[in-house]
């Protein structure tokens, strides 16, 4: 649940929502946000939405830019959606763009460098194409194997330069408490 509350808090951050990414850093840049969500029902995203805004203590309604959260199904290796895409993102020019998580957005092997090199290119182009400053990729940590504890940015599932594609990253690691 923490995790989940992370995604729609940075984007009410980037957005221009008083406080601070993970309560240490500045946006110094907020601007409107595309989030494309494929793994929170509509009904729940809303609702954790208003809870993180009633808890941080301000007015959803009154941020100082728009987040557009979009559910619809896209695959961002075809050309026919990315040009659906496009052409939104250019209607709305965000400077942000969420897309939650990666691997519901491409059909892609994530485990083959090629496939996820092409996805990622892709993913560029469009950010360039369309003006947004700054992508974000949520992608989640592969299941960890007997004996073989992967860390951090090292428990990324898929190839390396999912990892590498970035010029920033953080990983989180969610503690479940089971008492």
């Amino acid at each position: 649940l923490v995790l989940e509350a992370r995604r729609v808090d940075t984007s009410m951050l980037l957005a221009g929502a008083p406080g601070k990414f993970l309560e240490r850093f500045q946006i110094n840049c907020p601007g409107p946000v595309v989030y494309l969500q494929a793994e929170i029902y509509p009904s729940n995203l809303r609702w954790r939405y208003n809870t993180i805004a009633e808890g941080r203590g301000f007015d959803k309604n009154k941020l100082p830019h728009e987040i557009r959260f979009w559910h619809n199904y896209l695959d961002l290796v075809n050309p026919g959606h990315v040009n659906a895409l496009k052409a939104e993102l250019k209607k709305f020019s965000p400077r942000y763009l969420v897309v939650d998580p990666l691997a519901r957005y491409h059909h892609l092997d994530e485990n083959r460098q090629g496939d996820m090199s092409r996805l990622l290119r892709g993913i560029s182009a469009l950010a360039a194409e369309t003006g947004i400053s700054g992508v974000i990729l949520v992608h989640h940590h592969g299941k960890p194997q007997d004996g073989n504890e992967k860390e951090g940015l090292n428990s990324l599932r898929g190839a390396s330069v999912l990892g590498d594609w970035a010029n920033a990253q953080k990983a989180y690691e969610q503690a479940i408490r089971w008492d």
